[in-house]
Protein backbone atom coordinates (compact mmCIF):
# COMPACT_ATOMS: atom_id res chain seq x y z
CA UNK A 1 0.00 0.00 0.00
CA UNK A 2 1.69 3.29 -1.01
CA UNK A 3 0.41 6.08 0.51
CA UNK A 4 1.91 9.72 2.57
CA UNK A 5 0.55 10.70 6.07
CA UNK A 6 -1.43 14.22 5.85
CA UNK A 7 -1.43 14.40 9.46
CA UNK A 8 -0.35 12.48 12.31
CA UNK A 9 -2.67 12.97 16.41
CA UNK A 10 -1.31 12.44 19.65
CA UNK A 11 -1.57 8.89 21.14
CA UNK A 12 -1.14 6.99 24.31
CA UNK A 13 1.47 4.30 24.03
CA UNK A 14 0.09 2.58 27.18
CA UNK A 15 -3.15 1.97 25.48
CA UNK A 16 -1.45 -0.12 22.70
CA UNK A 17 -1.93 2.48 19.56
CA UNK A 18 1.10 3.46 18.29
CA UNK A 19 -0.18 5.80 15.90
CA UNK A 20 -3.34 7.69 14.86
CA UNK A 21 -2.86 9.65 11.23
CA UNK A 22 -5.07 10.76 8.09
CA UNK A 23 -3.10 9.46 5.13
CA UNK A 24 -3.78 10.08 1.51
CA UNK A 25 -3.25 7.01 -0.61
CA UNK A 26 -0.85 7.74 -3.76
CA UNK A 27 -0.87 4.71 -5.87
CA UNK A 28 -2.35 4.25 -9.10
CA UNK A 29 -5.76 2.97 -8.86
CA UNK A 30 -6.36 3.28 -4.95
CA UNK A 31 -6.05 7.21 -5.33
CA UNK A 32 -8.52 7.11 -8.11
CA UNK A 33 -10.95 5.41 -6.38
CA UNK A 34 -10.23 7.02 -2.71
CA UNK A 35 -8.89 10.65 -3.31
CA UNK A 36 -9.83 12.01 -0.44
CA UNK A 37 -7.73 11.22 3.12
CA UNK A 38 -8.52 7.80 5.08
CA UNK A 39 -7.70 7.57 8.71
CA UNK A 40 -5.27 4.94 9.69
CA UNK A 41 -4.85 3.77 13.15
CA UNK A 42 -2.03 1.57 14.12
CA UNK A 43 -2.16 -0.85 17.10
CA UNK A 44 -0.29 -3.27 18.60
CA UNK A 45 -1.64 -6.45 20.95
CA UNK A 46 1.09 -6.69 23.50
CA UNK A 47 -0.46 -10.25 24.34
CA UNK A 48 0.06 -11.55 21.23
CA UNK A 49 3.11 -8.77 20.04
CA UNK A 50 1.19 -8.35 16.63
CA UNK A 51 0.69 -4.77 14.96
CA UNK A 52 -2.50 -3.71 13.12
CA UNK A 53 -3.33 -1.38 11.24
CA UNK A 54 -6.93 -0.34 10.61
CA UNK A 55 -8.08 1.74 7.57
CA UNK A 56 -11.19 3.51 8.47
CA UNK A 57 -13.39 6.94 7.22
CA UNK A 58 -14.57 7.36 11.12
CA UNK A 59 -13.09 10.05 12.66
CA UNK A 60 -15.05 10.62 15.64
CA UNK A 61 -14.34 7.51 17.65
CA UNK A 62 -10.83 7.56 19.74
CA UNK A 63 -7.86 5.36 18.11
CA UNK A 64 -8.36 3.08 21.14
CA UNK A 65 -11.71 2.48 20.41
CA UNK A 66 -11.62 2.16 17.04
CA UNK A 67 -8.31 -1.18 17.40
CA UNK A 68 -10.67 -2.57 19.65
CA UNK A 69 -13.52 -2.72 17.07
CA UNK A 70 -11.81 -3.61 14.00
CA UNK A 71 -9.26 -6.03 16.28
CA UNK A 72 -12.35 -8.04 17.53
CA UNK A 73 -13.70 -8.58 13.51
Amino acid sequence: MQYVVESSANTDNQTGVISDEMIRLTGCKSKKHYPEPIRMVTYEDYATSIVYRFITNNTVFVPITISELYRER
